[in-house]
């Protein structure tokens, strides 16, 4: 999801959360992209829910999108069907779809989703994927999401203002520890600065490396 003209990016976590603003701008306008996995009102969602607000902020920016199923490396075969106007995919034993209140220039093929619309000054978009996994998958309302997003900042802020914050970097390390359930996996980690400025045109000046354990088997992001 970016914009599909030339463009400068600064991004950064709304405070006290793990939620990623990015402000693209444009020369033609700004647009703000606000990201996070919504939790519900209590903890987690029964499902997976990875929620994206575009906010118009001056002009006018041609956005666009494009959502590619991966195959697990080989592993699966993903195909992409319709359901109730939301494209679908079944990627092995894993359900995913895409939910948006701006489908009006959207192609669906076998294994690919691409979609265009113009945010203007004032407007607001809403885009996200759903996942399920072993179980039916639920469509939720794009509005539904976009106000679960908002709840989710809400509970990030609220949970953040309990950790005492004596370090430099403690901004960046309590982001790692997702307030979950007991019961819950944790995760621990290592990371350098994030890049702020980005140019389509040029490379970032610093950038982000965050190596996770999630029960001691190792990965990096």
């Amino acid at each position: 999801l970016r914009p599909a003209v030339p463009y400068e990016i600064e991004r950064r976590y709304l405070d006290g959360t793990n939620v990623l603003e990015s402000v693209y701008r444009t020369k033609e306008g700004t647009v703000a992209v606000t990201q996070g996995l919504n939790l519900a009102t209590s903890g987690r969602l029964p499902w997976t829910e990875f929620a994206h607000r575009v906010v118009g902020l001056t002009g006018q920016v041609a956005m666009e999108w494009d959502w590619r199923p991966g195959d697990r490396f080989g592993k699966v075969s993903p195909w992409v069907r319709m359901q109730k106007d939301v494209p679908v995919t079944s990627v092995g034993d894993q359900i995913v779809a895409l939910v948006s209140n701006r489908r009006d220039q959207m192609t669906v093929g076998p294994n690919r989703v691409h979609g265009q619309f113009t945010s203007w000054s004032g407007t607001r978009a809403t885009l996200a994927l759903v996942a399920s996994d072993h179980e039916p998958l639920f469509l939720p309302d794009p509005q539904a999401v976009d106000d679960r997003l908002d709840r989710t900042v809400a509970s990030w802020c609220r949970w953040s203002q309990q950790l005492a914050r004596k370090s430099a970097w403690a901004g960046s390390v309590f982001r790692i520890v997702w307030p979950a359930p007991a019961g819950a996996q944790r995760w621990r980690a290592t990371l350098r600065p994030a890049a702020e400025t980005i140019s389509t045109s040029g490379s970032p000046s610093r950038a982000l490396t965050v190596t996770v354990w999630p029960n001691s088997s190792g990965g990096t992001l």
